[in-house]
């Protein structure tokens, strides 16, 4: 796989449903290169069960609700995010577990067609490759496979990044084991 879309969101909680999406971010993958992206902080479309961010995800995202009150709204973003995804195979880090649940239950609540994209999970792909269950998270995979990336974590564009590559180094590291 050379061409697909790296997919990761910022979140106020893990509760899909529940907790909201503060950012989406998106890259286009072209021949193994990042060649295009998408990326945009996204404002609250239901009233927030509390009127701030929780320290804690603003202490793990640096996501402030200054920044997010004047973001794009959410149903924009989701259209927008369709469009820039399209028919591509979509890569991320949970992938299957965290955000196609957030997103999902979002374009459930505007009551549109949901992503039905191929999904590739590097967190499943990791399990596999390096035969463990636990020590996957995004951040220590990365340092555990020497992905050099000085982008600050829990920020969606530069997870995006850093996902594309461990999915390089996993995909080398399987091609040998195979």
């Amino acid at each position: 796989m050379t061409d697909y879309v790296v997919l990761d969101i910022e979140t106020t909680g893990l509760e899909a449903g529940k907790h909201r999406i503060t950012e989406i971010a998106a890259l286009k993958i072209k021949d193994g290169k990042a060649s295009e992206s998408f990326s945009y902080l996204i404002r609250p479309y239901r009233r927030l069960d509390f009127e701030y961010l929780p320290r804690e995800i603003t202490d793990l995202t640096g996501i402030t609700m200054d920044m997010i009150k004047n973001g794009q709204h959410i149903e924009e973003a989701l259209d927008e995010l369709r469009a820039f995804v399209g028919q591509s195979t979509v890569l991320g880090h949970n992938l299957k577990r965290f955000d196609m649940g957030f997103l999902q239950a979002d374009y459930n609540y505007f009551k549109k067609e949901p992503l039905e994209n191929e999904l590739v999970d590097s967190m499943e792909l990791a399990r596999k490759v390096l035969k463990q269950k636990n020590g996957n998270g995004l951040q220590k995979l990365a340092k555990k496979l020497g992905v050099s990336n000085a982008e600050p974590a829990h920020r969606a564009l530069a997870d995006c990044r850093v996902t594309h590559e461990v999915y390089m180094k996993l995909r080398q590291l399987e091609a040998v084991q195979t």
